[in-house]
């Protein structure tokens, strides 16, 4: 190759090129520095190449030289010896001095000849010698160790007589001054030659192969800034340069093609991306009116069976009021339980479908741990109680209790994976236990586990089962039905906590479930919580239940309580614990379940609890009546039901050891009835509700005139803002949708008129999907209540936003006080006010009765509890006489049933004194101690007398 093509960098050869104006050209490269220069590098090897030649032929010729040069030095040492050998006999004989001095001179004259010595025969006098340095010749023996000298040395004899020794000595000093001059010739004439020859090959490698090389360089540096890929290189040589300018013509030629085609890709595929940009903006848009066409499918779906859930489950619990045969009871039951499970699955369906589009947020609250827990119990007390099952609650020590973050999240997660548990497992337990896993300081990571008896779960579906939609059974022919979607949601909002939920389970022996979740602690803890730990501090407890589970986890509730636990698996293990300890336990916890089943006698052996003075609590199943446990426990007084909750047993062992009510308000399940099981009174709250709907009208008015409320009605939003104009309430609840004037315009209408603004609006609508509680707080509503009706949000809903006349005995949406506080004051005819005394301060001046109890039960309504005392009186008096014939007569067997149903009336009335009389006339004929019985009878009938007597004193009103 002698010339490259076209020079690139002539505009002529540009334009020819066919590709348009060059391109802006890439980074600009720096200069070669001078040391990285090809030829200098070249020329640099080919010198350091050549000297290192030159250098190892010099020191070879050097050492060759050398070698020969000491060779002939120790040849010429070995000639004079053996020459004077010969030569000095004759003078050695006679011992000439001059003679032999003269003949060394002679050998002198050989400029490598150093020195030579002539002995005696006794080697102690020298006869004759000489050195070239002048220096002394008796100092042989220096001579032999001195460098550069080659010495020999010869006896010389006559006819068998020493006469002398001869020592020669030959130096190099010569030898090398010579031999240096002559490298130095040779190196100078080789180095000379080693120029030329550099010289020339530097100039043929850089006119054969440099040159080239950096013609080649132009060009491909031209291609490269101005990606003219129509260049190319001549060929006009056959040796490998050829060839690489041919390889980099071929190469030049299929990127110039690869350009071409990649050009042509470039336009089709730019103009197949503004098709499918077209078709995904259009994708787009369909996708996203298919949401909004699901959303508002959903919202109307929801709205639709909404709004005659609401009538199902508002009648079903009207009616459940009622008086009922229990067939009828049973029927409205599972109506009304139906219907909540078809909400739930509503429900699950609007909370997927918010998780999907990223729109379930979660709330930062402070709440109670323990609240949370409890709550979940309250929802499966229903379920324990139709199945053989139990539900414990195990709290760690370790488990904080104050917290911060979305309480009704994490109660959805826990319920969901407990409705699960409940749903798989026949006969066992299920086990919900909470603990700490890691502390962080300020926030904590909290592990709940629910772990059943059922039948397992597949290795292989463990991850499926969170899929949505999905089962571990999904044939036909399954048990147990279900949309699917309670795991996936429980997974959803653990991972929106900053947790997850996983499963393990061994198939035949049950499934846990496995949660974690990160809260924050609530710094400023709510109040009681410290005091609350300590309730029962230095407090021993007994706990007796064959669940081992059972007995741990209340063995663990009372230590996060302050108190102390034993516990024990057995009647006997009980009654020996109690033995060793001597009788300091201050209460004993009994599983109910002792007293029943195997081994016999047990029940016998458990009753002898109830005689010593320390407390006995049964644990019992949920649901029962009092006089039902009292029946089925003979001599028990106090009793929990389960599951059992902190706050529950907690609220029932204050009582049992004369401590006050903890500062929270008690949950269902307690030793007396729940306030929140009691439906709180209104009286005279005048409420609103507009509903175009005329069964949810009659269920809204039915539900709030129950609760004392004065209530009207209108059927569309425009009505609702007349009455609004003419009447003024105290609250108004507004449905959404109906016909002419919705409920967002009715109250933008009502916020306008004169006070309007004062009156609190709430919406009671079936709309709940996501963004609804806000345009109803954007329209002036105070609130949002979604359908179907649930009665303890709505007495809730309403005691945020009204106050009733009536709420210095009673608060709105409050139940009525708890069994044990201090009640009014008695005497007097009135209450304080010049007005007639109520009914409950009538009640109160009966004796005999613990008025504040049953009021208790019947939500406060006195007037109800003075008609059941009226009706007590008379039939109390019928049971007494019967008793009487029947104890005359001898039919004892009778006598003692009356007994008992005589007991079980005055318990629900809350007499106290009647029913303990009456329990001790059922005991004594139960034993047959007839005569105690008499005595029993003749004292009920004194204390009976004094209570109907005051009821029929006051009269049914």
């Amino acid at each position: 190759m002698n010339a490259p093509g076209p020079d690139p960098s002539h505009p002529e050869n540009e334009a020819s090129s066919g590709l348009g104006p060059p391109r802006p050209p890439g980074p600009v490269s720096e200069p070669v520095r001078f040391r990285d220069r090809l030829p200098v590098k070249l020329s640099l090897a080919i010198v350091l190449a050549s000297s290192l030649v030159l250098a190892a032929f010099s020191l070879y010729e050097y050492q060759t030289i050398k070698s020969l040069r000491l060779l002939e030095l120790r040849h010429l040492a070995d000639r004079v010896t053996e020459r004077l050998s010969h030569v000095l006999l004759s003078p050695m004989w006679i011992v000439d001095e001059k003679e032999i001095s003269r003949i060394i001179e002679t050998e002198m004259e050989n400029e490598n000849v150093f020195a030579i010595v002539v002995l005696d025969e006794d080697g102690r006098r020298v006869l004759a010698g000489r050195r070239r340095d002048d220096g002394p010749v008796g100092d042989v023996d220096r001579l032999w160790e001195k460098d550069g000298m080659i010495g020999r040395s010869r006896r010389v004899e006559m006819d068998g007589r020493n006469l002398g020794t001869l020592s020669v000595f030959v130096h190099t000093v010569g030898m090398e001054r010579t031999l240096f001059t002559t490298m130095t010739g040779n190196v100078l004439r080789t180095l000379s030659l080693e120029v030329v020859l550099v010289a020339l090959i530097f100039f043929f490698v850089k006119s054969s192969v440099l040159d080239p090389l950096d013609r080649m360089r132009r060009v491909a540096k031209t291609i490269s800034e101005r990606r003219n890929y129509s260049l190319r290189f001549e060929i006009g040589r056959c040796d490998e340069l050829g060839r690489l300018a041919e390889a980099f013509n071929g190469m030049l030629a299929i990127i110039q093609e690869n350009e071409r085609a990649l050009k042509l890709h470039g336009e089709r595929l730019e103009e197949l991306v503004t098709r499918r940009t077209l078709e995904l903006a259009g994708a787009k848009r369909a996708a996203e009116n298919a949401n909004q066409a699901k959303g508002e499918f959903l919202a109307n779906m929801s709205h639709e069976i909404r709004t005659p859930m609401n009538a199902v489950i508002g009648m079903a619990e009207l009616a459940l009021k009622t008086p009922l045969s229990p067939r009828q009871r049973q029927y409205l039951s599972v109506i009304r339980a139906s219907s909540r499970s078809l909400l739930r699955v509503i429900n699950d369906i609007l909370d997927f479908s918010r998780i999907e589009a990223g729109k379930l947020a979660m709330e930062r609250i402070a709440f109670r741990l323990s609240d949370v827990l409890d709550e979940v119990a309250d929802l499966y007390r229903g379920a324990v109680a139709d199945k053989d099952i139990e539900l414990i609650l195990e709290m760690e020590p370790d488990a904080p209790e104050t917290l911060l973050g979305d309480p009704l999240r994490l109660r959805q997660v826990l319920v969901n994976l407990v409705s699960n548990a409940f749903k798989f497992t026949e006969r066992g337990e299920v086990l919900l236990r909470v603990g700490l896993s890691r502390d962080m300081g300020e926030r904590v990571e909290l592990v709940f586990s629910v772990r059943d008896t059922g039948p397992g779960i597949p290795a292989d579906k463990l991850e499926s089962v969170f899929e949505a939609f999905t089962q571990a059974d999904g044939s036909i022919s399954r048990k147990h039905g279900g949309t699917g979607l309670g795991l996936a949601i429980a997974r959803n909002i653990a991972r929106l906590m900053g947790g997850d939920v996983r499963a393990q389970s061994v198939p035949g022996q049950g499934s846990e479930f496995i949660v974690t979740v990160i809260l924050e602690r609530d710094a400023a803890a709510l109040a009681g919580t410290t005091d609350r730990f300590s309730r029962f501090f230095g407090r021993r407890f007994l706990v007796a239940s064959r669940n081992g589970h059972l007995a741990q986890a209340l063995a663990k509730t009372l230590g996060r309580l302050g108190g102390q636990a034993r516990t024990a698996a057995s009647g006997e293990k009980a009654q020996a614990v109690l033995a060793e300890a001597g009788g300091t336990f201050d209460a004993i916890i009994v599983d109910g379940g002792l007293f029943c089943g195997p081994p016999s006698g047990m029940a016998d052996t458990l009753a002898g609890l109830f005689l010593r003075t320390t407390p006995v609590v049964v644990l019992t199943p949920s649901g029962r009546s009092r006089q039902s446990l009292l029946d089925a426990y003979p001599g028990a007084r106090h009793f929990i039901e389960k599951p059992v909750g902190l706050v529950n047993l907690e609220t029932a062992l204050s009582a049992v050891l004369g401590l006050a009510p903890p500062a929270l308000e008690p949950v269902a399940g307690g030793d007396v009835p729940s306030p929140g099981d009691i439906e709180p009174m209104f009286p005279g709250v005048k409420v609103l509700v507009a509903e175009d709907n005329p069964t949810n009208r009659q269920v809204a008015f039915e539900i709030l005139r129950d609760a004392g409320l004065d209530v009207r009605m209108a059927e569309d939003g425009r009505q609702a803002v007349e009455m609004a104009k003419s009447e003024r309430f105290d609250l108004i609840f507004m449905d959404v949708s109906m016909p002419g004037m919705d409920g967002f315009t009715a109250a933008r209408a009502i916020r306008a008129l004169p006070g309007g603004g004062g009156v609190p609006l709430v919406a009671m609508t079936a709309h709940v999907m996501e963004g609804d509680r806000a345009r109803c707080l954007e329209a002036g509503m105070n609130d949002h209540l979604a359908k179907p009706l649930d009665r303890k949000r709505l007495f809730s809903v309403i005691s945020r936003w009204t106050r009733s006349p009536g709420q210095k005995d009673v608060a709105a949406g409050e139940a009525a006080p708890w069994p044990g506080t201090p009640a009014p004051p008695e005497g007097g005819g009135t209450s304080g006010t010049g007005a007639p005394p109520s009914d409950e301060e009538l009640l109160r001046r009966l004796p005999g009765l613990d008025v504040q109890e049953g009021l208790y039960r019947l939500g406060g309504k006195a007037g109800i509890y003075r008609r059941i005392l009226f009706g007590f009186s008379a039939s109390a008096r019928e049971y007494l006489d019967v008793m009487r014939l029947a104890m005359a007569e001898g039919r004892y067997g009778e006598a003692r049933d009356v007994a008992h149903k005589l007991a079980g009336a005055a318990g629900n009335v809350s007499a106290a004194g009647v029913r303990d009389v009456a329990w001790a006339v059922e005991e004594a004929l139960d034993a047959g101690r007839v005569e105690e019985a008499r005595t029993r009878l003749a004292e009920l009938s004194s204390v009976l007398g004094t209570v109907a007597g005051g009821i029929e004193r006051l009269g049914a009103g």
